[in-house]
Parts: C-alpha cells; structure tokens; sequence
C-alpha cells in the first residue's frame, strides 16, 4: 500500500467504497485567473447590451459568453470532481459528480470481471497524444474506469485490491477462474477440471483482452480459418448454458412471428448535447459577425471567403441536431429463415435492405481493432450506437459476410450470437 494514496478506502462488512477526486489544482488555479479576467469582459458586453441592445453586439458577445460557461463548468469540475466506487456482494456502482451528479451506472457482480492499469490517451497537446493511467474494470458491457491519472504504484496496489475483494465477495464469478483459464489456454498448467466450462472458464476467457488472439472458451471456437475478413475473428459455438443480456446494452429483442428483431435506438447525452451546442455557438456566433456586417456593406470578397466557413457552421448545426434527435435515430435487424432485413433511420428517412441465402455457415466475433483490413465480402453492414469495441459478422455457406454488426461490447456480441443460434437454429446449415 502506498504511503499516501490519494484513493480513500472504505471497508464496512461487505462493501467496500473508493473515492477518488480530480487531481488538477495547478490547472484549476489558473483557470480561475483567467476566469476572473473573462468574467470582466463578459460583464462589460452584457452591459452594453442591456443598455444599448445591437443585433452586432449580440452576435459579438455569444462566443465570450460560451467560452465563459465552458470554463466555469470545467472549473466547477476540476474543483469539486468526485468519483465513486462501491463494491458489494451483489453489484458494483460508479458515481460521478461535480456539485450535481454526472453519471451513475450499478453492474450486477456477475457481470464483472477484472481490474487492471491501463494508459489510455486523454487528450492531444500540439498534434501529440497525452496518455494518463487509470483503473479499467472489465465487465461484460462497457468498461468501468476510475482514478484518471493515478500513480502507477498507487494504481498496481488499487487494481489489485479491487481484484482480491471481487474474489472474495463473489466465489462464483468468472474473474476467480481467470488466471486458471489463462494458464490452461497458454498450456502452462494442466486443466483440473474444477471450473464449469461456461459458467467460469468460458467467461474469464470472455472478459480476457486477449481472448480473441488464441484459444478461447466453450461458446467460441478456434479461429476462423478465413481470418482475413474479420482479423483475428472467433467462430461462435453455443455451449450448455445461455449468454444473457448485458445489464449495460442499449439492444432490444422481441418475437415477430416465427422471426428475431434487434433494435438499437439512440439516447440523449449530456456530453454529446453539450459538446456541440458549445461548438455551435462558439463557431457559429463568430461566422454571425462577418455575416452581419456582409448584411450592412455586402462585399463580393468576404461573401466568397466566408462560405466554407458557413458550411462548417451548417455541419456543427446538424451535428447538433442530431444530438438532440437522438432517440429518433436508429437500427433495425430482423433474421427469420433464408432472410435478414436490416434497417436505419433518421427522422427524415430511413432505408432498408434484406438479404436472401440459404444457409449460414457460422457467426464470428472479432475486435474492431482486428478487422481493418477486410476482404470477405459483405452484403451489408450495420453500426450501433454504442461504444464497444467489437463486431458481429454472420457469414453463409460461401463465405460471404451477410452481415457485419459493429460497436457492440463482448457481452453484446455473445447474446446475440447465442440468441440466434439458439432460438433460430434453421439458419444454419445442418452439417456444420
């Protein structure tokens, strides 16, 4: 354990609570400097415009008044940041706030399965990527992150704590058979027979990084031997028990006669929301400037110099937009016998197409980080809304990838793979 860890631990009966706040004090001080000068500026406009309203000055003073409300939130941030953990018996739970909460996500403990330091980019500095280490908790759906740029010491110690408290709280989750499942795929240790091949095994090897790069678990077999569609791609192989739902997955299953619907609608994000009505307004009130003044003296120069200018306010506009339309964006998948129908739309217009086949051969699995460099060829693909890393690929008798299902997460991939081999199992072909 550290000398001074800056992580706050709590251990009361069987939950365990870490906190852990922003660690930017020298950023924080300086942004409160600059502030303060900002916030005279911007007091001088408002000014001006409640005594003395022009349609010039308004426009004028947008992109000062959204920069001031930019920083004060990341002030407000830097100073007052709280993250939380909290580890039970039964779940893990992530708070996030800054004076009001920010994010709050529970995953049920059996969807958990490892901790680790990682270094992960968190922002560029003169076209350079800036790297900064922090807890990655995997799961089943999208990854926990904690402790942004904690001490490598301080983190190797947090990660494994975390770890050793996961196994003692939940004897029966799958990261107590990681490292054995681990040393049975390198051939480092004879299997003992001990783990149930699915319930432990299988999803240790699931949760495990580098689980698409050898042999995996029961519920997916070695590697494809057309590996250059999907990189290193894993074909499915449904084993005695089922792969459920990630309690995280924005997907949704319903029955339509004797077929299987996958819909993935989009959702409001504050940082998605927030992030392009600032870039709106910061762009878009500087480009209201040049074009106000065009209005009053119209200049054949400035009209052609600002119209790629007014083009990119046009695209921050729409990305705007469809931040805030979100919930009206959406992907629809539809598989029965000999046919899959797929569909996206918009709240404009939408568009569907479907594909005929016979058979399919097999579905693979396989890391978008892998699978750049395709040459299968593919019928038609679909993307979701969601940030995982990994992709879904249903291939026919003649190799031909009918359908290629990105940015699912790993559990995401494995129900859905699950789900249409169990309850669809005439789609495939019946010597396979």
């Amino acid at each position: 354990m550290p000398a001074k860890p800056r992580v706050k631990i709590d251990l009361v009966g069987n939950e365990l609570t870490m906190a852990w706040r922003t660690p930017m004090l020298g950023v924080s001080l300086f942004l409160m400097l600059w502030l303060t000068g900002w916030t005279a500026g911007c007091g001088v406009m408002l000014y001006k415009l409640l005594t003395d309203f022009e349609w010039f000055m308004l426009l004028f003073s947008v992109p000062f008044f959204t920069a001031w409300f930019v920083v004060a939130g990341l002030l407000v941030y830097l100073l007052f940041g709280r993250h939380q953990l909290v580890l039970t018996r039964d779940s893990l739970e992530a708070t996030s706030r800054a004076l009001v909460p920010l994010k709050h996500r529970v995953v049920p403990l059996d969807e958990v399965a490892v901790a680790q330091l990682v270094e992960e980019c968190t922002h560029h500095s003169n076209d350079m990527p800036q790297y900064s280490w922090l807890i990655r908790i995997s799961t089943l759906g999208d990854p926990v992150k904690f402790a942004k740029g904690i001490e490598v010491p301080e983190g190797e110690w947090l990660a494994e704590t975390i770890n050793l408290c996961l196994n003692q709280m939940s004897p029966e989750r799958a990261a107590m058979a990681t490292t054995e499942a681990m040393r049975e795929r390198d051939g480092d240790a004879e299997p003992s027979g001990e783990l149930d091949p699915l319930t432990n095994a299988s999803l240790a090897s699931a949760f495990d990084d580098d689980s698409f790069q050898g042999k995996l678990y029961e519920g997916v077999d070695e590697e494809s031997d057309t590996d250059e569609g999907l990189g290193h791609a894993m074909v499915f192989v449904p084993g005695r028990d089922r792969w459920e739902q990630p309690s995280d997955s924005r997907w949704q299953l319903t029955h339509e006669g004797s077929g299987l619907v996958f819909t993935n609608r989009g959702r409001w994000s504050l940082v998605a929301i927030g992030g392009s009505l600032f870039i709106c307004l910061f762009w878009n009130g500087i480009v209201g400037v040049f074009v106000w003044e065009l209005i009053n003296d119209f200049r054949w120069f400035l009209a052609l110099f600002l119209i790629p200018f007014e083009v990119i306010g046009l695209v921050m506009l729409f990305t705007l937009l469809a931040a805030l339309t979100a919930p009206a964006w959406g992907t629809r998948c539809k598989f029965r016998l000999g046919q899959i129908e797929r569909r996206w739309w918009t709240p404009l217009f939408g568009r569907t197409k479907r594909c005929e086949f016979d058979r399919l051969d097999r579905i693979e699995l396989a890391s978008k980080n892998n699978s750049d460099n395709s040459t299968t060829p593919v019928k038609f693909a679909t993307g979701g809304t969601n940030s995982g890393e990994y992709r879904l690929a249903l291939i026919d008798t003649s190799n031909t990838t009918l359908l290629d299902i990105d940015s699912l997460t790993k559990g995401e991939a494995l129900w859905m793979a699950d789900t249409l081999t169990y309850e669809l199992p005439g789609l495939f072909d019946r010597d396979r």
